[in-house]
């Protein structure tokens, strides 16, 4: 088992959305699906789904969905699946409209004092010689 360390701020961040949880609200095959949000910035976002893992793959359109912040209120948002792995699944709000966005900002300045939560990003590192 491996154990994963995280900064004062990580946790700091993640315990703030845990305050403040958001959720997002679609339906897949007819299966109405609600996760809460792990991981959110203006136009991505991340949540865990152990019961429906296998039903997400990459480049999957799950929208239209509605993305409820709380004290800000809810819009309707066009995830795309970026990328999966076990039990994470990482979207990606297409078209999202710029008023849409500095809600979402707004949500994250008042949630987190400011920081937003980090981000399922691989760092690329450079190619190397053989």
């Amino acid at each position: 088992m491996s154990v994963v360390m995280m900064t004062p701020e990580q946790q700091d961040v993640e315990s703030t959305l845990t305050d403040e949880p958001v959720y997002l609200s679609f339906s897949i095959d007819g299966l109405d699906i609600e996760p809460t949000i792990e991981q959110l910035d203006r136009g991505n976002a991340s949540f865990i789904s152990t019961n429906h893992f296998d039903t997400f793959y990459e480049g999957q359109m799950i929208g239209p969905a509605v993305l409820s912040l709380q004290a800000e209120g809810m819009t309707v948002v066009y995830p795309v699946v970026k990328s999966k792995n076990w039990p994470v699944i990482n979207v990606e709000f297409m078209n999202i409209a710029e008023k849409d966005r500095e809600m979402i900002s707004r949500f994250l300045a008042t949630c987190s004092g400011g920081m937003r939560p980090p981000t399922h990003r691989r760092l690329q590192s450079p190619p190397t010689a053989l």
